[in-house]
């Protein structure tokens, strides 16, 4: 190995690593999971568990205390205010929100709570008396069938993308000539692969993202191949979001561990290519020795003392050859080794432990 492999294997393990932590450790917000009820609780028991959970995190409640619905409903509560000042503010008006609009629950499911909350409204303010979220009858699961409100598909989809947007920048990078190494020579030649599968992943989460029915029940009634897993047990397909980002995130995780198997097998290996090359680089050194011993040889002979020297090495070498041949069993043994060499099987045995075999 070398500082090249060192590093790009470092690069794919530590990107693995941290893709692997935000799916255990980091997790979604939910407010049904923080206040432990099911999506589908109604709307006092939601205020209730609102309250304990407030009661015990005190910490979190805004310094004028929990206000009440009647203090909310008033004209001269700031509702932007309080929404935004602390994280029970916000928890608060999610449940108002589930609670004036009951469809907003599914959506919210689906897509999550950041997209969610892009979407509905930059100031948290309230959105008129009609619900922005068009829900079929039929519950089906077409394009844009069940939302005319094309911001939740957007922020949900920008989020994808740039979950799977390090990965790509790290593959891209790692497949560089600048990473080819003596060790891993078709490191380039993998970066194919390594796109197809990423490209094919982020293809098939964003046909889930779009194809999966907004309502919750659709999505239990119809029977879906999902192969996605849920995070703390619930229920994948109510929780879509918080298990489709728990899924994405470990099965990049996964991916980028198997690249780095995958590149340990692939790139030591030489295309044709590079074999051709390394023949032609052999060829033109071979031929550039022949040529510089060709000037040595003949700056050595138009040299007097040069060559009275060269001539009496070759007179020993030549006895000494002489004296050596004089044995009759090494002589025959001599001339059988250079008969082979001169054959096509000698070549062969050479060129075998010289080029990587087929």
């Amino acid at each position: 190995f070398s500082l090249g492999d060192f590093a790009a294997y470092t690069l794919l393990a530590v990107l693995a690593a941290s893709y692997m932590q935000t799916a255990v450790f980091n997790r979604p917000p939910n407010v049904f999971k923080q206040l432990g009820l099911a999506p589908t609780s109604p709307c006092p028991a939601l205020r209730q568990r609102l309250a304990h959970f407030a009661a015990k995190n005190p910490d979190i409640v805004p310094e004028q205390g929990i206000p009440h619905q009647k203090v909310k409903n008033s004209s001269g509560f700031d509702r932007k205010k309080y929404y935004q000042q602390s994280k029970y503010g916000q928890m608060d008006f999610l449940v108002d929100r589930f609670c004036a609009f009951p469809e907003d629950r599914d959506v919210y499911l689906k897509f999550g709570e950041t997209a969610f909350l892009q979407s509905i409204s930059s100031d948290f303010g309230p959105r008129g008396t009609s619900a922005r979220i068009a829900m079929s009858s039929a519950g089906g699961s077409g394009l844009m069938t069940e939302f005319p409100d094309t911001g939740y598909i957007l922020n949900a989809g920008s989020a994808l993308f740039f979950t799977y947007l390090p990965a790509f920048i790290l593959v891209g990078l790692v497949t560089t000539q600048f990473f080819a190494t003596d060790f891993a020579p078709s490191r380039v030649h993998a970066r194919p692969w390594f796109i197809i599968v990423l490209c094919t992943m982020i293809i098939a989460d964003m046909y889930w993202l779009f194809t999966i029915p907004t309502s919750m029940n659709a999505r239990k009634a119809q029977p879906f191949t999902l192969w996605i897993l849920s995070p703390d047990g619930t229920d994948a397909l109510a929780f879509f979001a918080d298990s489709a980002e728990y899924t994405r995130n470990a099965a990049l995780a996964l991916a980028l561990v198997s690249f780095i198997f995958i590149d340990y097998v692939i790139s030591p290996r030489q295309t044709d290519v590079q074999i051709l090359q390394q023949c032609v680089m052999n060829q033109e050194n071979l031929f550039n020795n022949a040529k510089n011993r060709t000037m040595l040889e003949t700056a050595v002979m138009t040299s007097a003392g040069l060559r009275d020297r060269a001539v009496a090495e070759w007179k020993v070498h030549q006895k000494v050859r002489e004296n050596v041949l004089e044995d009759g069993e090494l002589s025959t043994k001599f001339e059988e080794a250079v008969k082979r060499a001169r054959g096509d099987a000698w070549v062969r045995e050479k060129l075998a432990t010289i080029l990587p075999p087929s």
